[in-house]
């Protein structure tokens, strides 16, 4: 989700160049869009195929704020592996 900030600022400052209150909406529109997908679909799957130990990496990792520091949960490598399973199987059903 940080990149999805990133780009809602590049967004934000472009709109304001440009003088443009229809591409701040636009960039508006696309953010919220991302954030209630992934509280509506993203969360609640991680949250039943991980169960306390996704719960452990909320309480440590913010959503939309970035570390400064690294979290060494033994979470983080199985949210890697889920990740990368969702990967393939896109790959895989994109042929």
């Amino acid at each position: 989700m940080t990149i999805l900030w990133v780009q809602f600022i590049k967004t934000l400052g472009e709109s304001m160049i440009l003088g443009s209150l229809s591409l701040l909406a636009y960039g508006a529109l696309i953010w919220l869009t991302f954030h209630i997908f992934v509280l509506a679909y993203e969360e609640p799957t991680l949250r039943r195929t991980f169960g306390a130990e996704y719960d452990a990496f909320r309480a440590n990792v913010p959503r939309r704020v970035p570390r400064f520091s690294p979290w060494s949960g033994s979470t983080k490598r199985r949210l890697r592996s889920f990740y990368t399973g969702i990967s393939r199987k896109i790959r895989i059903n994109a042929r």
